[in-house]
């Protein structure tokens, strides 16, 4: 069985198990909640965050036990700003969390297009494509990146 063989049949066990429009609500639904809960949170001065007027966040409980930053230090921080259009302060605290916050808000409308047009493979991905830009990401933004500031380069 080729890999064409094995997407095309798992695409028909998929479609016979739910309906076609789950996973394009499920990503639109997804969208909904990354935009919300970045929405929600607020920027207190410079380098702080806030949620309901209270600051939040405060010290990283992995910098403070190892004394190493974490693979997650500034995405909290990114996706408030992404929200915000400052998508050049989002990438300086985190670029791995501005780009999963604006992955999930393009599947968010591929997924929408999709329930939309009633086509379920609307702009459809490569999934060797789609996979490799997964494998970039953790790679390269979201590990690559954690080294490096666990060799100095912070911008932070």
């Amino acid at each position: 069985m080729n890999a064409a063989s094995l997407e095309h049949w798992l695409d028909e066990l998929g479609l016979r198990l739910m309906g076609w429009w789950a996973w394009p609500a499920f990503a639109v639904c997804l969208a909904l909640m990354a935009i919300v809960a970045s929405l929600l949170v607020q920027p207190i001065g410079e380098d702080q965050v806030g949620f309901l007027g209270l600051n939040f966040g405060g010290v990283c409980s992995f910098q403070e036990e190892y004394g190493i930053p974490c693979q997650h230090c500034g995405m909290t921080r990114s996706w408030v700003w992404m929200v915000r259009g400052a998508w050049l302060r989002a990438v300086t605290y985190n670029p791995a969390g501005a780009t999963l916050w604006l992955w999930l808000v393009v599947g968010g409308v591929v997924g929408g297009a999709r329930l939309v047009s009633r086509r379920p493979r609307l702009l459809r991905l490569n999934p060797f494509v789609f996979a490799a830009l997964v494998a970039a990401w953790f790679l390269f933004l979201y590990f690559g990146l954690w080294l490096a500031r666990l060799y100095g380069f912070n911008p932070l």
